[in-house]
């Protein structure tokens, strides 16, 4: 793979939700955020529900933008 494919591949996807977010840098690197005052606001159990609702959406955007990628570099 070229040089420029894998640095773009490396940019960061994200998914944000009202409780906070979570991103990735290549599927390899995970972090999340957590809005202030949300563990007051959800339980464990509810948190870690919306967590689990938008990861679905964070491997979507990642493989999106590998699809992308792909076509810009490679045709």
């Amino acid at each position: 793979m070229s040089g420029a494919y894998d640095s773009a591949i490396g940019e960061c996807a994200s998914a944000r939700e009202g409780a906070g977010g979570i991103s990735t840098v290549g599927m390899r690197d995970f972090s999340a955020t957590i809005r202030p005052g949300t563990v007051r606001e959800l339980s464990e159990r509810e948190f870690v529900a919306r967590v689990a609702e938008v990861t679905p959406r964070l491997i979507q955007h990642f493989q999106a933008q590998v699809a992308e990628l792909k076509v810009r570099y490679y045709g």
